[in-house]
């Protein structure tokens, strides 16, 4: 079980990582700033697969088992529903972060009044 988990989960948030960092090394060299809502919204990301990680399930001789539940009957199913949305809201907030990174090596938006300076300068 521990293996479909690593494949279905672990892969498309490695996939994810590898593309945020790739976007602020863009910046970076590009030479902008990082914003901090890129790496707020992955220091969350990373809170809420700790947080998975701590409570899914996994089958262990026929009996379902969390790190932190062990195999409490009452509490297995909280704990499951406990880690469903946190890996969605994860994964979530990991396209957040790459979307804020992608954006961030785009370089600062010019300010409207720059935008109309620019154009009455190109104007004869």
């Amino acid at each position: 079980m521990t293996g479909i988990y690593a494949m279905l989960l672990g892969l498309p948030i490695v996939v994810l990582h590898l593309l945020i960092a790739r976007a602020v090394a863009r910046t970076a060299r590009r030479g902008f700033v990082t914003r901090p809502s890129t790496f707020v919204t992955l220091i969350l990301a990373w809170l809420c697969f700790a947080v998975l990680g701590l409570t899914i399930p996994d089958r262990v001789d026929g009996v379902w088992h969390t790190i932190i539940t062990g195999d409490t009957n009452g509490i297995i199913g909280m704990a499951i529903g406990i880690s469903n949305p946190m890996g969605i809201i994860g994964v979530g907030m990991c396209v957040a972060s790459l979307i804020f990174a992608s954006l961030d090596a785009r370089g600062p938006c010019p300010s409207e009044d720059d935008l109309y300076d620019e154009s009455a300068s190109l104007q004869p």
